[in-house]
């Protein structure tokens, strides 16, 4: 994902201009907000569909995933249609220049419906997280990525560069791997059918898992506010120009943030297994070496890119983007001290604690 941002990110942003380019950033934002609407369904998923599977109770994971299966989607509804309702209102919000509010509107449909999409793929990562088998899912996120970057270059190439364009192409490559998602799932047998009949649940399984999944939206709403508000401050008060700017320094610490937890998160399954079966000590392992790999890793991700990135953003974007490293500082200094304590949060998150 970094290495398709980095690629793709001077490519889009100098053909279709700081204005769209920041336009795109924004609905990112909002998108987060409006991915509060789901209700955090996902993580409960994950949580109870892998806990009775390995407690050999295969008929009530089964339920777990029909239910969260339906209720989610009939969320993401919800969140979608959303978002296409306000598109043009935030055009508008930025003070978008009226020749370009065509080709945003457009485009933020299309960004839109994709996020609907990607979230039908993370439903369908689910039954291949339980068994472990967490590579898998990688390999299929990692070409969906660069098909993205094969989509892209070429349509912008081939047609007049917009954002209804780009759009496009990203929701395209978001549909490929879905599709394959879906196909693996249903190869690992964990659930009876990966597209199961309708199904809303019995009181006590819907209240427990609305009532685990609520309490991960206290964690997402707080990164909420670390980021998304700020692009929808700076869009409002100074236009989608500087969030363009603002976007290029900051968006380093969730890149980084997402590669560390990415190899982290990947315990997550095996933890839950763990407790499925009783074995406290093994886990207790994981966690401190765990915690050694990732801030001998993290700390010097983090650090490097305040001392060099003046340079790395004059070669990547441009010198008149120079001054973006203070947001990169600003951002990625206190990131070393949260480092090491991700391990820690996985494995709460493994073990239920979510809560805590």
């Amino acid at each position: 994902a970094m290495i398709v941002g980095i690629v793709l990110t001077p490519f889009v942003l100098h053909r279709l201009g700081p204005e769209l380019y920041g336009i795109s950033a924004a609905a990112g934002s909002v998108l987060q907000y409006l991915w509060l609407l789901r209700g955090g369904l996902g993580s409960g998923m994950r949580r109870f569909v892998t806990v009775h599977y390995h407690s050999g109770d295969r008929e009530l994971a089964d339920r777990y995933w029909s239910v969260g299966f339906w209720w989610s989607g009939l969320l993401r509804l919800l969140v979608v249609g959303t978002g296409i309702a306000i598109s043009r209102l935030l055009c508008t919000f930025f003070r978008l220049e009226p020749g370009l509010v065509t080709d945003a509107v457009g485009g933020l449909v299309l960004i839109f419906l994709s996020a609907g999409v990607m979230d039908v793929g993370a439903i369908y990562e689910i039954p291949t997280y339980v068994t472990g088998n967490t590579s898998k899912i990688s390999i299929v996120r990692i070409a969906g990525l660069w098909l993205r970057v094969v989509v892209v270059v070429p349509a912008f190439l081939i047609f007049v560069p917009s954002l209804r364009v780009y759009a496009g192409a990203v929701l395209l490559a978001e549909v490929a791997a879905t599709a394959t998602l879906a196909m693996l799932a249903s190869r690992q047998h964990v659930v009876r059918s990966v597209f199961p009949k309708p199904q809303f649940g019995d009181p006590s399984v819907r209240r427990e898992l609305f009532a685990y999944s609520g309490l991960g939206l206290l964690s997402q709403a707080a990164a909420i506010l670390y980021l998304a508000t700020d692009n929808l401050l700076i869009g409002r008060l100074y236009g989608p120009a500087t969030v363009t700017e603002y976007s290029l320094g900051t968006r380093w610490m969730p890149m980084i943030q997402t590669f560390l937890w990415a190899g982290v998160s990947a315990l997550t399954p095996l933890l839950t297994q763990m407790e499925a079966q009783g074995d406290m000590e093994r886990t207790r392992r994981a966690v401190l070496r765990a915690s050694a790999i990732v801030t001998a890793i993290g700390v010097p991700m983090c650090l490097v890119p305040c001392v060099v990135g003046d340079v790395f953003l004059t070669r990547w974007v441009g010198p008149e983007y120079t001054h973006c490293v203070n947001y990169m500082m600003a951002m990625l200094i206190p990131l070393v001290i949260g480092i090491p304590l991700d391990p820690m949060w996985m494995a709460m998150q493994a073990r239920g604690r979510i809560g805590w």
